[in-house]
């Protein structure tokens, strides 16, 4: 156990897959993280911080771990990139959703979140954020499905749709058989439902 407090952006950077390559297939980590924080006067202080490394392996010296990229000459996924959430503003959660080609043309994805909530007694804002893996289907040439990577609870999918400019993915989270509602009660995943492409 390690006692010790990263900082909140060294954790975005180090989130997500990371991957090698040998003779006998590609084989990764992929490290997610969830950090707690209160804001009391303009002053943020990190109450709590968890880390997750899951390891695996993809059958087929050294070994240097790197994000996920496609080969050379290997045509890009119209969906790789990295696109940032937009949501209600009347709803506390941001989000950058990251999406990358590996070497053997497997796509991966994850999901950077932050929910903002305040105590209305105390008037002190928490701040949680967080990564998520996503498992990434490619329905059609213009619309995806990520599923949400969870062990337990509720189980949710994001279902999207890739606009003519490629600029924007927009769709709606959803529950097992049921549409997505954006709320903070009951099985629902409160995640932004509109991506815009970073440039």
């Amino acid at each position: 156990m390690v006692d010790a407090q990263i900082p909140v952006k060294d954790l975005q950077d180090l989130s997500g897959p990371w991957e090698c390559r040998d003779p006998n297939g590609i084989h990764g980590i992929f490290i997610t993280h969830s950090t707690g924080m209160t804001d009391s006067g303009g002053q943020q202080t990190v109450a709590w911080q968890a880390i997750s490394v899951f390891v695996y392996q993809r059958q087929g010296g050294r070994a240097v771990l790197e994000r996920p990229h496609q080969a050379d000459g290997m045509s890009a996924d119209v969906f790789e990139g990295d696109w940032e959430g937009n949501s209600d503003p009347a709803l506390p959660v941001s989000g950058r959703l990251h999406i990358r080609q590996a070497l053997d043309g497997k796509v991966m994805a994850w999901l950077d979140m932050a929910n903002t909530s305040r105590d209305l007694r105390t008037q002190v804002i928490s701040i949680d954020e967080s990564s998520r893996q996503l498992l990434f289907e490619s329905v059609t040439q213009n619309r995806i499905i990520l599923r949400l990577v969870e062990g337990i609870g509720p189980k949710f999918h994001y279902e999207g749709t890739l606009s003519a400019d490629r600029k924007t993915i927009s769709g709606e989270w959803r529950s097992e058989g049921a549409p997505g509602i954006q709320s903070v009660t009951g099985p629902h995943f409160l995640a932004p439902m509109l991506y815009r492409h970073v440039d």
